[in-house]
């Protein structure tokens, strides 16, 4: 288990080295994101869609 594991991003000719920080990643292949919110919002959708488009990742 890897705590505020940093997740690059690449885009086009854009490379950031963190880009996103994954409060937990398990097994390299958990990903549990800890909010502490009154209500999710669109704002926490488009950060979990931006970890599974430009991380490459799976959902099943």
């Amino acid at each position: 288990m890897e705590k505020e594991k940093p997740m690059p991003l690449m885009f086009d000719e854009v490379k950031l080295d963190c880009a996103y920080r994954l409060d937990l990643l398990i097994e390299n292949k958990w990903v549990v994101e800890i909010e502490s919110v009154d209500a999710l919002n669109d704002i926490h959708l488009a950060k979990i869609l931006g970890i599974f488009f430009f991380g490459n990742v799976s959902f099943h």
